[in-house]
């Protein structure tokens, strides 16, 4: 053979053998080339989750996670890999804290979780335009589903339970918190869908907490005291962003629950009749019943009985008549199922005429009498007050008056011993008003002096409207109290 022919045979192999072996290099020499100065993050690793499901694209600055199906754990403690010199930050606000800790799928509202490179220095905060943002963008690859929690007594809600119930959900992180429950009625004559909205803000459907069951994510889900259920059965069906849905196979059973007067707290009015007109109650689970009556108790001893001449379908209202012939004052006043009492106890004023005035509510912190409670049930039930004392001296008396229009109210607290004799006497204070609107209901705050002596008291308000000169007064208020 020509050995020329030969040797250029053996030349032209060895170069096609390195032309493959460079071809060949592993991946990894040639998947990061040499950062530049920014900091950046190479590589982030999550315990239960694969690394292909984890892709870092650092020309968009995004980090994405697909989560396995199933995937029940609600926080994640990624590790990464930086670059030389850099660390981790966390967001807050407009600007990013040194450290970073964990991924909490419960708080990624929107999908706009943010994790930050920085370089390495001692700052422990640091302007986000010095930091490599990495938006983190979480995806759910598995089917939503829901259904009622399969054990006795878990299929049940009472109206007014503030617990709510659980609710059994697979798939349910994807990112976005914010989700709507739309339960629709199954055998409720005349009920409308109602749908539970779920936000970062509103957080009415929010992770349980409860691990170690052998339910993926339990939900707890709290009913809006606004969302007017009847009892029945419901479907249920959850909502999520990207048309996302499931419909749970189990209906729930709402159930009549604890009758309760007024909203909580405070946002009602105790209510108010004019010389016995019909008047309404509102509160939760005033359905209709043959065995309802309302109860009145005067501190007189006087106590009467009246059933209700009409109930809202949706349980918030029940309306009664209090009666021509009722002598004026505020009474205490309950819901009594079948002779028994159903729920706590509330104020209801009876008013000579519509302008007259009326208390609204009066209290401490240590005994307010603004929202119904068992407080209420007994008039000779004293409410303590400690004469300028820091903690309990300074008491808050809410009116009802005739429309005034003013900026001076003089008020006058009238005091009536009780169980010994002596005059009434009298505390005389200022409220300040801001605007010129008409005024129908205001607060004052009142300090009872070392000069009022110790003992139990009933008390009326007289209110002077400094524009016109008129005084009206207020009936006795139902509560003993008890100056100290």
């Amino acid at each position: 053979m020509n050995r020329p022919l030969v040797f250029a045979n053996r030349l032209l192999q060895a170069g096609l053998l390195f032309v493959l072996l460079s071809a060949c290099r592993p991946d990894r020499e040639k998947a990061d080339p040499v950062p530049d100065e920014k900091p950046q993050i190479l590589e982030m690793h999550i315990d239960g989750i694969p690394d292909d499901r984890i892709r870092i694209d650092r020309t968009l600055n995004e980090i994405t996670v697909d989560l396995p199906d199933r995937f029940g754990a609600a926080l994640l403690r990624p590790s990464f890999r930086l670059t030389a010199n850099a660390r981790l930050m966390s967001r807050v606000g407009a600007g990013y804290e040194a450290g970073f800790d964990a991924i909490d799928l419960n708080a990624t509202a929107e999908n706009r979780y943010f994790i930050g490179a920085a370089p390495s220095g001692q700052a422990e905060s640091v302007p986000a335009g010095t930091v490599t943002e990495y938006r983190l963008t979480l995806r759910s690859t598995g089917r939503l589903a829901i259904r009622l929690v399969p054990e006795p007594g878990f299929d049940t809600w009472k109206i007014g339970d503030p617990d709510g119930f659980l609710l059994s959900a697979e798939n349910i992180y994807d990112g976005v918190p914010d989700m709507k429950l739309v339960l629709t009625p199954k055998d409720v004559p005349g009920a409308e869908p109602q749908v539970i909205e779920s936000s970062a803000v509103a957080q009415y459907i929010t992770d349980a907490g409860i691990r170690h069951t052998q339910y993926p994510v339990l939900l707890r889900v709290r009913v809006p005291e606004a969302l007017a259920l009847r009892p029945g059965r419901y479907a249920l069906e959850l909502q999520k962003a990207g048309g996302r849905s499931a419909v749970s196979p189990d209906l729930l059973q709402v159930r009549k629950g604890t009758v309760r007067l007024g909203t909580e707290p405070y946002s009602l009015l105790p209510a108010r009749s004019v010389a016995g007109e019909e008047v309404g109650l509102s509160g939760i689970n005033l359905f209709e019943n043959a065995g309802t009556e309302i109860e009145l108790k005067h501190f007189d001893g006087t106590t009467l009985r009246r059933r209700p001449t009409r109930f809202s379908p949706d349980g918030r209202q029940l309306t009664f008549r209090p009666g021509a012939g009722i002598p004026p004052g505020h009474y205490v006043i309950r819901v009594l199922e079948n002779g028994l009492p159903a729920s706590t106890c509330y104020r209801l004023a009876v008013t000579r005429t519509a302008d007259q005035p009326y208390v609204i509510g009066f209290g401490n912190v240590n005994d307010r009498t603004f929202a119904a409670s068992d407080g209420f049930c007994d008039p000779n039930n004293p409410m303590f007050i400690v004469r300028n004392a820091a903690d309990g001296g300074v008491f808050q008396l809410t009116l009802h008056t005739k429309p005034i229009r003013t900026r001076d109210i003089r008020t006058i607290l009238k005091l009536l011993p009780v169980g010994r004799s002596g005059p009434e006497i009298e505390m005389t204070f200022a409220v300040s008003v801001y605007t010129d609107a008409v005024l129908s209901d205001y607060t004052a705050q009142v300090r009872f002096p070392e000069t009022i002596p110790p003992g139990l008291y009933r008390f009326r308000v007289a209110v002077t409207d400094a524009g016109t000169g008129q005084t009206l007064e207020t009936e006795r208020f139902e509560r003993v109290i008890d100056i100290r």
